[in-house]
């Protein structure tokens, strides 16, 4: 089945959620980013949650281990990139930082955000046993010339084409269309 992103426009009443989601949160424990990047990483999880339904888990001790708890899909890490870009594609990479290989979640999923843009893809989900089994490690300082990017810790990274598409996740599901953003 060919990869395709769901790509959303998210409302100002999503957002003004992430970043007071955020700003409740403060820094989690080895958080690459310090904190900086929570109001991202939680319109990621509004996003799909928005899209496939579930629960969004509060209890922060939880929050080390999964961000979702879904019906199909059970414990769900949502893996959330910002971007400067309008478009996503197939050869991008989603990421798992390799600090916590131990990680209580049963998938992984995949988002890619700009925030100036306001807008969010969905960018497909992995299984965690698949994940494991498909990605490949990245040390920190090192460089993919396919997508400009260099890594800021260790981690393991996966081709979003790699992942499961929409159609599949939504199979999954029992659902034939993703509630629509836009």
């Amino acid at each position: 089945m060919k990869w395709e992103p769901i790509e959303c426009e998210y409302s100002a009443e999503l957002l003004e959620g992430a970043m007071a989601r955020a700003s409740r949160l403060g820094e989690l424990r080895n958080s690459i980013r310090r904190g900086a990047g929570n109001t991202t990483g939680y319109i990621g999880e509004l996003v799909f949650n928005q899209l496939f339904g579930g629960m969004l888990e509060e209890d922060k001790k939880k929050l080390y281990q999964y961000d979702v708890l879904h019906p199909e899909l059970n414990r769900v890490e949502v893996k959330t990139k910002k971007t400067t870009v309008r478009y996503v594609k197939a050869h991008y990479e989603g990421s798992v930082a390799a600090f916590n290989p131990n990680q209580e979640c049963d998938n992984y999923v995949f988002m890619r955000v700009n925030e100036d843009l306001r807008r969010a893809w969905f960018c497909g989900h992995i299984p965690k046993k698949y994940f494991v089994k498909y990605s490949r490690r990245i040390e920190s300082g090192d460089n993919d010339a396919r997508n400009d990017w260099t890594a800021s810790a260790n981690c393991y990274n996966i081709d979003y084409e790699t992942c499961n598409t929409m159609l599949e996740i939504l199979s999954l599901i029992h659902i034939s269309e993703p509630t629509r953003l836009l």
